[in-house]
């Protein structure tokens, strides 16, 4: 089933929490101004999905082992998702037909596919994704190792290359999209 709805509701949070090993990790169905923030979804088949609503946020959230989808924006208006780490998935993100006016952008994305829009094929590079969806325009496309995965515990741990005093997520992502805050 779904781990965490929240469906038909306006001005909700659904901050600091674990979904896992589901069909949905955390759902926003038909919602208004509904923000998820600094939770991890991980190993369920689909990781976020907001479908429906308006003005809802995901920011600041970790998508990890989701077997099909990390984030999933089939329809809606007005959404922002930034500095997301979607990592493991079938593909990283999926935007539908119907999702209007989206913003997507300062996310870290690894998977099989980076991204899908509607029914066309998904694209496995993020230069391909950016250049067919116009989205994640900032976004990048790096190697993430995590503290303790199979316990929950998603701290990135590998460092930058040239770096190795920082690790591959430090100093990245952004305070606001669109006047929508971190």
């Amino acid at each position: 089933g779904v781990n965490i709805v929240v469906s038909e509701a306006a001005d909700t949070t659904i901050r600091r929490v674990r979904a896992t090993g589901g069909l949905v990790g955390i759902s926003c169905r038909d919602a208004k101004r509904c923000r998820v923030e600094n939770s991890i979804s991980d190993d369920n088949r689909y990781g976020i999905v907001v479908t429906g609503g308006e003005n809802n946020v995901v920011v600041n959230c970790t998508m990890a082992g989701n077997a099909s989808l990390g984030m999933s924006f089939p329809s809606g208006q007005g959404t922002a998702a930034f500095n997301n780490c979607v990592t493991d998935s079938a593909t990283a993100v999926l935007v539908g037909e119907e999702c209007r006016n989206l913003t997507l952008d300062h996310n870290l994305y690894l998977g099989l596919n980076i991204g899908k829009f509607g029914s066309e094929i998904a694209r496995n590079t993020l230069n391909n994704w950016q250049y067919l969806s116009g989205h994640d325009a900032h976004s990048v496309s790096i190697p993430v190792k995590y503290e303790n995965a199979t316990s929950g515990r998603y701290a990135v741990t590998n460092t930058l290359d040239w770096a190795l005093d920082r690790t591959v997520t430090a100093g990245w992502g952004t305070t606001k999209v669109r006047a929508v805050l971190a």
